[in-house]
């Protein structure tokens, strides 16, 4: 018999749906911008990294970017900005160690 989810069923598998090639992408990018506990990792980079993999829109339209609750889960705090309207910078993530 097959259960519904809960909300932590939905983030332990959170994993299993975002694609290796955007987890590879973050890991690079997490070891070459981590400095004094933190690292700041621009969406583009992590979009351009796993691109020769999937298309831009495909990234947006799964919700493959959308993996915070994942490093969460291995012991970063994991902040998301984006610009707002009449903004105009890149969206990042911000990596903090535990």
């Amino acid at each position: 018999m097959v259960k519904p989810f809960s909300p932590d069923d939905v983030k332990a598998n959170k994993v299993n749906v975002i694609p290796d090639e955007v987890i590879e992408a973050v890991n690079q990018l997490l070891t070459e911008n981590f400095s004094d506990g933190r690292a700041t990792i621009k969406q583009k980079d992590i979009v351009s990294r796993a691109k020769g993999m999937m298309r831009r829109a495909t990234n947006f339209d799964n919700r493959w970017l959308d993996f915070e609750d994942v490093y969460r889960a291995q012991g970063w705090d994991v902040h998301y900005d984006k610009p707002g309207y009449c903004e105009t910078y890149d969206a990042f993530f911000e990596f903090t160690k535990k």
